[in-house]
């Protein structure tokens, strides 16, 4: 069925001159439907249900939270949200690939503080060597220096110092952006010091291989749970340590990845993983191009776990890509040496300023998706030239509110792109650092502040399969699979509320 049919009509036969009911369908048929429907026929059932959503859950959302949800922090309402009926709905719902996610801040915080809480191999670490503001980190090791401190002194200090709060607490407040602390930052740049801190508290000990395994196996079986088929992650390979905090053997960290990955395939046939080789760019040159120079030597040795490269990082105070597109361009000569692909896949666009032109260089050089993509509709000359090449936009809803790029969820201009026809995705960015696990809450935040309708969220889902590194089988298999349990979701759904 297309999309005209849900639109109310009146088509007046007897008439000569068409109504302006007619005309209004054919008019949405011509747009809208070509646009971002395009190539899709929706089915009676997901039309009523999409007219049973606008009309009982979207007429509501103004209602059910006060108008800070949608210009301050809509995470300041995660009770609610996890109460709210569409959370359910959004959970059950199959959710195709994540394209935009870290490793490095996707920690499970229950799991990390069982792993922590009275471990005697967790220490603070001072590390004075870092150009960095927070170089205190905890560590794992059995072998520690004389100025390391012991967790357990630091956390019993803490407990003596707030005694009405529990471990959960603790760690809630040192790895996540937390409303109160939100409540005090006044822009973007605040944002960023709030940011930061967290997510370098618990990084080496994720590190840790024995607690990365566990790590691994937890957030691929979250994923299995939320019906996500395959996960696109950024890391920086290389730095895997054993008990002794030394650098492991790239093979033996590569094999990490694999053994993890198959012990979920046993349940999980065709749950699938790629690695997103990331680097920042405020390192030194020289550093980049050992990076870079590394992914290919991983993509040859590791192809169906290497799938690209990037270069991330605050967009408004590091280096632009302009600055960096002569190391950057090397790649295309490390293609020819190596014989493989490997794509950039970058960070671009997470600005407002019209003078931060990444998404310019992006485009320049081919990145097969456009992380954020915020200042997009400021550079609004490249909407064509990145339908025509079906770039996808990595939208990352909570974390554009947080950071402060998009202070009004209704204001976002994702729901724009996908109405001009650009592919659009959903991902959690840092879901630890934004107090949220999994995927679902970008999805009812996409939906509850962005507006997207369920028809949509279809496109977007879809978009995340095409637009993935995915190979062709796996992509097919995918497109199977989401059809058929979009069916029994939509099904499930009609029932729940009609």
């Amino acid at each position: 069925m297309e999309i005209s049919s849900f639109v109310s009509q009146d088509l007046a036969h007897k008439c000569p001159e068409k109504s302006y009911q007619e005309k209004r369908s054919e008019f949405l048929q011509e747009t809208v439907h070509k646009a971002k429907y395009s190539g899709l026929a929706f089915s009676a059932d997901e039309c009523q249900a999409n007219s049973i959503y606008q009309a009982k859950i979207a007429s509501k959302f103004q209602t059910d939270f006060e108008d800070d949800f949608f210009y301050d922090s809509a995470m300041k309402y995660k009770k609610e949200i996890e109460n709210h009926t569409l959370f359910g709905d959004i959970y059950s719902m199959p959710k195709g690939v994540i394209h935009h996610h870290h490793m490095t801040s996707s920690l499970d915080v229950d799991q990390l503080k069982d792993f922590i809480l009275g471990n005697p191999h967790i220490y603070q670490r001072q590390f004075t060597h870092l150009p960095t503001k927070y170089p205190s980190r905890l560590i794992y090791t059995i072998e520690p220096k004389e100025d390391d401190v012991p967790f357990q002194k630091i956390f019993d200090t803490w407990r003596e110092a707030n005694p009405s709060k529990d471990a959960k607490d603790y760690f809630l407040e040192n790895l996540s952006m937390l409303p109160n602390e939100l409540a005090k930052t006044k822009n973007n740049n605040d944002c960023w010091a709030c940011f930061m801190p967290k997510y370098f508290f618990a990084l080496h000990v994720m590190q840790y291989e024995e607690y990365y395994r566990k790590h691994l196996i937890n957030l691929f079986q979250q994923c299995v749970d939320e019906k996500i088929y395959r996960l696109e992650t950024r890391l920086t390979p290389g730095r895997m340590t054993d008990e002794r905090m030394n650098i492991i053997p790239i093979e033996r960290e590569m094999q990490i990845y694999s053994d993890c990955l198959q012990q979920i395939r046993e349940k999980t046939p065709n749950f699938s993983f790629g690695i997103i080789v990331e680097m920042i760019r405020i390192w030194k040159v020289q550093d980049i191009e050992k990076t870079i120079k590394l992914a290919f030597d991983l993509k040859k040795r590791y192809p169906d776990l290497i799938i690209g490269m990037d270069l991330d990082g605050n967009e408004d105070v590091f280096p632009k890509f302009e600055a960096l597109s002569s190391v950057m361009l090397q790649a295309e000569d490390l293609k020819k040496e190596y014989n493989v692909e490997l794509p950039w896949i970058l960070h671009c666009g997470e600005s407002l300023d019209v003078n931060n032109q990444n998404l310019i260089d992006g485009h320049l050089l081919n990145s097969k998706r456009l992380g954020h993509g915020i200042n997009l509709f400021k550079h609004s000359y490249l909407m064509d030239i990145l339908k025509e090449k079906k770039v996808c936009i990595e939208i990352n809803p909570i974390s554009h509110q947080i950071l402060k790029n998009v202070r009004d969820l209704r204001m976002h201009p994702a729901i724009g792109y996908l109405n001009l026809g650009l592919k659009v995705s959903i991902s959690n960015d840092d879901p630890t650092v934004y107090n949220t696990k999994g995927v679902s809450y970008d999805f009812f935040v996409a939906m509850a502040g962005c507006q997207f309708n369920l028809l949509d969220i279809k496109v977007v889902i879809l978009n995340s399969i095409e637009c993935s590194e995915a190979s062709e089988k796996e992509k097919a298999i995918y497109h199977e699979k989401f059809e058929q349990e979009w069916k029994l979701f939509i099904e499930t759904f009609i029932n729940k509320y009609i």
